[in-house]
Order: C-alpha cells, then sequence, then structure tokens
C-alpha cells in the first residue's frame, strides 16, 4: 500500500512538472511539444493528462514570444524529430528566425564556439534564403577580429551565405572595413579577401596574390574558400 503511494506521488509530482514546461511555452503547436518538453517527463503524461490541456494550446500558431523561445530552444539543445516545425518557421517567418539566429552566432562565436550547425545550411539551403538575407551580414559584422582557427569554417559559411542572398554593396562595404583590422590573422583574413575577389574581382585581385604569393600555409586556405 505504502509503495503504490509512493509511486502515485512521484508520478503526481513529474506530471506537476511537465506542466511548468508547458505553460512556459503555451500555446505551441503540437509537434512542438516534444522539443519543449524533456523526453522524459513527455514520455510519462498519460492519455487523461494530456486531455486536460486547453485545445487552443495545440494551435499552429505561435505568438512571437515564445516562438523565440522555441528556436533558441532548438538552437541551444539540439535534439530529432523537429525539423518539419523548424522548417515551417524558416518558410513563414523568417525575420523571427533571422534575429533569433543572429543573436545565438554571434553569442557563439564570440565565446569561441568551433561549430555552430545552425550556421551551415545559410549558403546552400533554398529555405533558408530569406533568413541569411537577413541574418549573414550581421553575424559577420560582429564575427570575432581575433578569432580562432577552428572557427574560420563558420566564417566561410557565412561569407557564401552573404555572397549568395545579402546585399552586395553591403557586402563590399563590409570587406573594407574588416580588412583595415590590422589584428585578424591570416587564416581569416585570407577568407576577406577571397570573398573580395568574388565581389570585385578588379579591385581584389592584385592585393589577394600579393598576399598569398610564396605562402603555402595562405594558399591552402584560399584553396578551403573555394
Amino acid at each position: 500500500m505504502a509503495k503504490s503511494t509512493n509511486k502515485r506521488r512521484k508520478r503526481a509530482r513529474r506530471h506537476d512538472a511537465a506542466f511548468k514546461h508547458i505553460y512556459a511555452f503555451q500555446p505551441m503547436a503540437w509537434d512542438l511539444m516534444e522539443v519543449v518538453l524533456p523526453k522524459a517527463l513527455f514520455d510519462d503524461l498519460d492519455r487523461s493528462t494530456l486531455e486536460r490541456l486547453p485545445a487552443e494550446w495545440f494551435s499552429p500558431a505561435l505568438d512571437e514570444r515564445r516562438l523565440r523561445s522555441a528556436l533558441a530552444f532548438c538552437y541551444t539543445t539540439p535534439v530529432s524529430g523537429v525539423d518539419g516545425w523548424y522548417r515551417r518557421m524558416v518558410r513563414s517567418r523568417p525575420e523571427v528566425v533571422a534575429d533569433v539566429l543572429r543573436r545565438y552566432g554571434s553569442a557563439e562565436l564570440r565565446r569561441g564556439s568551433a561549430s555552430v550547425p545552425a550556421l551551415y545550411g545559410l549558403a546552400d539551403d533554398e529555405d533558408h534564403g530569406a533568413v541569411a538575407a537577413r541574418a549573414a551580414l550581421p553575424l559577420l559584422r560582429s564575427f570575432p577580429t581575433r578569432c580562432r582557427n577552428s572557427q574560420v569554417g563558420a566564417l566561410i559559411s557565412l561569407l557564401w551565405a552573404a555572397l549568395r542572398w545579402a546585399d552586395r554593396s553591403e557586402l563590399c562595404r563590409l570587406i573594407d572595413e574588416k580588412l583595415r583590422a590590422r589584428s585578424m590573422n591570416d587564416a581569416q583574413r585570407t577568407q576577406w579577401l577571397a570573398a573580395g575577389l568574388v565581389t570585385a574581382p578588379d579591385r581584389w585581385r592584385g592585393p589577394i596574390d600579393e598576399f598569398v604569393r610564396g605562402r603555402d600555409a595562405r594558399v591552402r586556405r584560399l584553396a578551403e574558400f573555394f
């Protein structure tokens, strides 16, 4: 009897914890529930518990504050099974996705993260075109001048995203601004020069040839860009 009572109490506590997570994000799409709820809590919700939730919580429409929270959760806590929901947000709310991605990506780059997976699809994924058009330049602008060599891959992805989707004249101005920084390391400078070569070949062909000629390491970095 005591064991049964303790089991019911423990289950009730788990349900209460689950509801705290739900209240933080409601109303939300049903297919997002598994994202914001810890998996153990989600698995533990039985049908009678789910039936207590108001029907409007399962609306596909999220208000912007909760949408931003859900997107941030997706970026900071990678989980499976949310690609369909995320792509719908990318297509329908690119301005919100771009702003959350900009804030998240900038923070990760500033703290020296070697890999920021959310940035790598911006250049090649057609669905991300409107997001990249809004986010690529701000992310490049905030890219640390003294980055780690391990971050150069993220820089290359962002430069190609900007080359494909962003305003070309703004990108040219940003390249000029960045290349005036004397503290930039060779690995990063090579990538900015390469982007300059793509945007304005006549202007940057001489400077990039002078920078990499006879320098094997720089030549290899240039090859990475292309």
